[in-house]
């Protein structure tokens, strides 16, 4: 009987949010909004034509390496764009969360032990936000304490990691299809996100959470006279730890 209660209360919220979400994409009129320009389109176009021209024959001609080659490729043209010291910070700040996380579930790194890294670091950056003490030796050294408390293991992480890329075979077609509308959707994203910041939303907010803090080691932004300084900032908390240690760290030696 519990049981049957629970299936049905389940499908009564699923029912419940698909309602809701088809009467609000019915009455929203998504598709009437000026989201791309034709700017925006002919890139698009372009990105497109140079997805199919490189990376489809790529993918036939050498599957079993495939995933290790765009991985590589990937991190050495972001090198190339934005410097070393970006890939560093996000590199150093994802091994470091799978560090504390696999120490806080006592596992082995995996997928939950990185989301529990980052969501401590989230929280205790929201404890220090407004405190003087955002330097980038300070998150360095806080980032640096779980992998240096479970080294061993890091290493083993590492090297873990490093031959899921290598032995990562596509077999078959449908795992090369899959894998190359994930990679297109991807590395679509990939390219904006090296681009300079034009939106009114990440100048006026996001990026200026992470500027200022880089600039006055602690949030100043006052909610008296911008009210989102007081909303929850998880994304924008990993932006200006990673933002310190890439953009600030050769200035601390």
């Amino acid at each position: 009987m519990r049981n049957r209660l629970s299936v049905f209360l389940a499908i009564a919220v699923f029912a419940a949010v698909l309602a809701t979400e088809t009467y609000g994409f019915r009455t929203g009129n998504l598709f009437s909004q000026p989201i791309w320009a034709s700017l925006g389109l002919t890139r698009f176009g372009h990105y497109t034509r140079w997805f199919l021209i490189l990376v489809v024959p790529a993918l036939i001609l050498i599957p079993r390496v495939f995933v290790a080659f765009v991985t590589g490729l990937i991190l050495v043209a972001t090198v190339v764009s934005v410097g070393p010291l970006s890939v560093f910070a996000v590199v150093f700040f994802l091994i470091s969360a799978c560090a504390l996380g696999s120490l806080v579930l006592r596992q082995k790194g995996d997928a939950r032990s990185v989301m529990a890294g980052i969501a401590i670091y989230i929280f205790a950056m929201t404890m220090l936000a407004r405190m003087p003490v955002n330097y980038p030796l300070v998150w360095g050294v806080i980032l640096a304490v779980p992998i240096l408390a479970n080294l061993r293991g890091t290493g083993q992480r590492l090297v873990c990691w490093a031959r899921l890329l290598v032995d990562a075979d596509l077999k078959s077609w449908a795992e090369r299809g899959a894998f190359a509308a994930l990679l297109f959707s991807l590395t679509m994203n990939w390219l904006v996100t090296l681009k300079p910041e034009t939106s009114s939303d990440g100048l006026a907010m996001h990026l200026a959470i992470a500027t200022n803090i880089a600039a006055h080691h602690m949030m100043t932004f006052q909610p008296g006279r911008l009210v989102w300084s007081v909303m929850p900032m998880g994304a924008d908390w990993i932006f200006s730890i990673t933002g310190l240690l890439g953009e600030r760290w050769l200035r601390v030696w």
